[in-house]
């Protein structure tokens, strides 16, 4: 039995991130981050990397009442932070203290007024060519796509800011959108030089709420490429910026196989 392995005595905290839970009947102890717990399920990971979902029957009443308490701290905690996000994109990605991950594409995309594109049992897309006004992290994507995996989950968030494509064209309006989103700016004339103030103003805009960013590779093969790496809970935030190509957004899971284990530059 998982449990007979794992738990153990009361709920106090061993770090700002672990916690200690007690199985009833073994009185075994395990130390374990608390991902979430409904007050019938708890889902934890343990120190060595394990996922595991029991019920909250199993352990003691002292467990019980200590992770209510730590699950509404967390909670608020996360709620907070969140809105803190939200206030810097411009746009309502999250809502209460659910990472993206853990809510359905369709949900996500509807909250952002992101139209649907595909859908399949195993995949779905909402493609959005926003108006000049619009805005994401202080600047104008001219392209913004929300995927879905198998059984409708979100997967990942792909933006697209100044592109060669788009640039200049009347659908990418050049630089003109920088007139009234930044009318403080001097205004950036070339292709390069919208490139370079969409990845600037993007980067103030993560690094205001989420801190100084982490550069690193991401991708593979061909597509292997430098990009800025902001973390937010569960959810990873990639800039890259191309000279004279693009600069774009992923947001992905820190869990992606090709965003994991990359070198730090």
């Amino acid at each position: 039995m998982v449990l007979a392995v794992l738990l153990s005595a009361n709920l106090t905290a061993t770090s700002a991130e672990y916690v200690e839970i007690t199985q009833k009947k073994s009185k075994k102890t395990l130390s374990v981050e608390i991902l979430s717990f409904d007050g019938s399920e708890i889902t934890f990971v343990t120190r060595h990397g394990k996922k595991y979902t029991i019920d909250s029957n199993l352990l003691t009443e002292d467990s019980l009442k200590a992770l209510k308490s730590k699950a509404k701290v967390k909670s608020t905690a996360q709620q907070e932070l969140y809105s803190k996000v939200n206030g810097c994109l411009g746009q309502p990605l999250f809502t209460g203290d659910k990472g993206l991950w853990e809510q359905p594409a369709g949900v996500v995309a509807k909250r952002l007024g992101w139209p649907r594109e595909s859908q399949t049992d195993q995949s779905s897309s909402y493609r959005y060519y926003p108006p000049r006004d619009y805005q994401f992290l202080g600047t104008h994507p001219y392209s913004a796509t929300l995927y879905g995996g198998q059984g409708g989950a979100t997967s990942h968030l792909s933006l697209v800011f100044a592109n060669k494509g788009d640039f200049g064209s009347t659908s990418g309006m050049g630089p003109n959108h920088f007139k009234k989103l930044h009318p403080e700016k001097v205004l950036p004339n070339t292709l390069e030089e919208t490139i370079e103030m969409d990845a600037e103003l993007i980067s103030e805009s993560l690094s205001s709420a989420l801190g100084e960013s982490v550069k690193q590779y991401y991708g593979e093969k061909e597509d292997r490429r430098k990009v800025k790496r902001w973390n937010l809970e569960s959810h990873a935030f990639l800039l890259s910026e191309v000279e004279g190509e693009y600069t774009s957004l992923l947001v992905v899971s820190k869990k992606m196989r090709t965003w994991k284990a990359k070198s730090h530059l």
